[in-house]
């Protein structure tokens, strides 16, 4: 009975861990306008060619739909530890892996 109790406990934890985690998806509507607010921003920067604009953008809108919810979006206006969170896994994975872009140009633009 002690290990039915526990295994009771445990997938009564996991299914909550699960529900916590998964959240809300980021839906192809959401991306497509990220993208067209990351292109316009990023032009107005002045610091990218349109090619690497255009391929940053991609990059990050494919992470953000890959690997954030909704509610990390909208934590990303919270405060404290919440926004904290939001904003590392921002920043780790979705921006993280699509730098190769701005780099680029920024070594081109420097030498």
């Amino acid at each position: 009975m002690k290990n039915f109790t526990s295994l009771l406990a445990l997938l009564t934890f996991l299914s909550f861990s699960v529900i916590a985690v998964a959240g809300t998806p980021i839906d192809d509507k959401m991306t497509d306008k990220y993208f067209g607010s990351c292109v316009e921003l990023t032009k107005k920067e002045g610091t990218m060619t349109s090619d690497s604009i255009n391929r940053y953008c991609a990059c990050t809108a494919m992470n953000m739909q890959k690997n954030m919810t909704q509610e990390d979006l909208t934590d990303l206006s919270g405060t404290g530890t919440v926004q904290r969170t939001a904003l590392n896994k921002m920043l780790l994975d979705v921006n993280g892996p699509c730098m190769r872009y701005p780099v680029k140009d920024l070594l081109n633009n420097k030498c």
